[in-house]
């Protein structure tokens, strides 16, 4: 097989489009050519199985689709994709963004993969599936609280779910629970409440609202006296901890 190249520019320059290759094959006595243009050697598409002779350097540049298309990075067999970047960040703009796998297999998340001290978050896929969090050996998972201090009555608001509510003042002071219809609460909320003054704290539930407490109490007991409210349904919440009447 022979390669004829005619009218080539500078070789210090990619193929321009008015180039004129001839490729040309001869077996025997047989010879089979063909000329092609540089725009159809520099035209992509034309090749089914592209494969990089290096590194592909973007240059700035993105890697991008048209008219909505995915972008799929298939590696082959059991190939994975390694990202060696120190971040990596995904979602478009101002947009929620989902990180699912392709099929029923369990979503895991891990530090320093196949080491002994690697720590470990594993979401199992299917109905009322669990979430598990394994720290390496004597680690521990640490939710950290956000501690908000209130000095007159208060009423709880969306935000403070997963909080504590911390009651300061002298005299006694209320905290309310307002309706689902003007706080929309998940089910499930869990709210912390701290009478950090010598203040008495009463809890109340708003018109409408129903409140749930061991013996009917709605106080906490005295200074520095813990409690917590846990959202059962719409417009009820259970109260317990360290309360009285």
């Amino acid at each position: 097989m022979g390669i004829y190249i005619q009218d080539i520019t500078s070789k210090s320059a990619k193929i321009a489009s008015t180039d004129l290759i001839e490729i040309a094959q001869v077996s025997g006595a047989t010879y089979i050519s063909r000329k092609v243009t540089g725009s159809e050697i520099n035209e992509l598409s034309l090749d089914t199985t592209p494969q990089l002779g290096g590194n592909l350097d973007v240059n700035g540049n993105s890697i991008v689709s048209t008219s909505n298309g995915n972008i799929t990075i298939e590696p082959n067999g059991t190939g994975d994709i390694l990202l060696n970047a120190d971040a990596v960040r995904i979602g478009d703009s101002n947009t929620d963004a989902t990180i699912a796998t392709n099929g029923t297999g369990d979503l895991i998340l891990t530090t320093n993969q196949g080491a002994a001290n690697q720590g470990v978050i594993r979401i199992y896929d299917g109905p009322n599936g669990n979430i598990e969090l394994t720290p390496h050996g004597r680690g521990a998972v640490v939710i950290d609280i956000t501690i908000e201090t209130k000095a007159v009555a208060y009423t709880l608001v969306l935000d403070d779910n997963c909080k504590m509510i911390e009651m300061n003042t002298a005299g006694a002071v209320n905290l309310t629970i307002p309706t689902n219809a003007a706080q929309a609460f998940p089910i499930g909320s869990q709210i912390l409440i701290a009478q950090y003054g010598a203040g008495q704290v009463t809890v109340v539930p708003d018109t409408g609202v129903t409140l749930r407490s061991s013996g009917g109490k709605t106080k906490l007991s005295a200074q520095y006296s813990l409690a917590t409210l846990i959202k059962r349904a719409s417009d009820e919440w259970y109260l317990s901890g360290d309360i009285t009447t």
